[in-house]
């Protein structure tokens, strides 16, 4: 009796709208599974084709998210280049004198969804580096705070800023 009343005071605390469009996400997901293209599940729910397309982009990047971090846990090739990094990173930052802590690159990534933070954009494998949010190279220290997950290009491009 007590779980049955806890689910009807948290459906009552959920805005209608947000309501809404969960279940059209859903609808939109379901359809696009069947092979709906995008005009046709707009015109079925009577939403705009926009909101359509932003939905099924959304659930491809969530799906992406999972994909990638269920693959990068898989890929023991990728950890090991990724530990190799990371003792590149302590030795730079202790050679510098600034703080360092052991970092598990693995939890960044989750941490992170497995989401660019310079670009927003879902990161494959391929394309996975880290960056210093204040760099070592000014002082920042190799820590889990200060690491964000990004793209190669968009890491590079950054520099040391």
């Amino acid at each position: 009796m007590h779980g049955t009343e806890s689910r009807f005071a948290r459906e009552a605390s959920v805005p209608v709208e947000a309501q809404r469009a969960l279940i059209r996400r859903f609808a939109v997901a379901n359809l696009a599974e069947q092979g709906y293209p995008a005009g046709e599940i707009a015109r079925l729910l009577g939403v705009a084709r926009e909101r359509v397309q932003r939905d099924l982009r959304r659930r491809f990047h969530e799906e992406t998210r999972a994909r990638f971090v269920r693959e990068w846990a898989a890929s023991a090739l990728l950890v090991a280049r990724l530990q190799r990094r990371d003792a590149n990173h302590r030795r730079r930052a202790r050679e510098r004198g600034n703080h360092v802590e052991r970092v598990r690159l693995a939890e960044i990534v989750v941490r992170d969804e497995a989401t660019c933070y310079l670009c927003g954009d879902v990161i494959v494998p391929g394309e996975l580096h880290f960056d210093h949010v204040v760099p070592i190279a000014r002082g920042g220290a190799h820590a889990a705070e200060n690491l964000r997950a990004t793209h190669a290009r968009c890491n590079q491009s950054k520099g040391s800023r």
